[in-house]
């Protein structure tokens, strides 16, 4: 990796060596990953379906569900995969 970032940098101009990038990386690097891991949304862990398009031979359908639960989702699938 630091021979990418020393490449990148030398060509447009700027001549560091291997140890200062290696160096910027172990100190920055983990700050770096923790602030972009932060920002991500944190996904739930119950997901609904309410509404779903889908191409049926080459035909657009809009599918909508009553329910939310899980053996309605099984089945509402478990229709169209066959």
């Amino acid at each position: 990796m630091g021979d990418d970032i020393e490449e990148l940098l030398l060509e447009r101009g700027v001549v560091v060596s291997y140890e200062s990038v290696r160096n910027g990386c172990d100190r920055f690097g983990a700050m770096y990953a923790c602030q972009v891991k932060a920002a991500q949304p944190r996904p739930g862990t119950t997901r609904h379906l309410d509404e779903l398009f889908v191409k049926l031979r080459g035909k657009p359908y809009v599918l909508l569900q009553k329910r939310r639960d899980k053996t309605a989702a099984r089945r509402f699938f478990g229709k169209r995969l066959r």
